[in-house]
């Protein structure tokens, strides 16, 4: 891995998409991103605290069950309540 000093500059499209401003609620859960085998999605979801909590369907959450997980969305349960996070940007 090439070190800080020797790895040039950042392209203006990858600065850009790092410093997005509001790019996330900081008052509700967040979704920061999905991994895994397609048929076993995990995601990680910025909690409303500001932890971070990797979770896969099924998982309760403090304000929420898990519906499911796809390539860019986790679907909750939230007080009686269906909400889909999608990923920022």
């Amino acid at each position: 891995m090439p070190s800080p000093a020797k790895a040039g500059k950042t392209p203006a499209n990858v600065a850009e998409l790092a410093t997005l401003s509001n790019g996330l609620d900081l008052k509700g859960p967040a979704l920061l991103g999905v991994f895994g085998p397609t048929d076993t999605l995990s995601a990680l979801v910025r909690m409303p605290g500001g932890r971070t909590k990797r979770v896969q369907t099924g998982d309760k959450l403090g304000f929420g069950t898990v519906l499911g997980i796809d390539l860019d969305s986790v679907m909750l349960s939230q007080f009686g309540q269906t909400q889909r996070l999608l990923l920022p940007g």
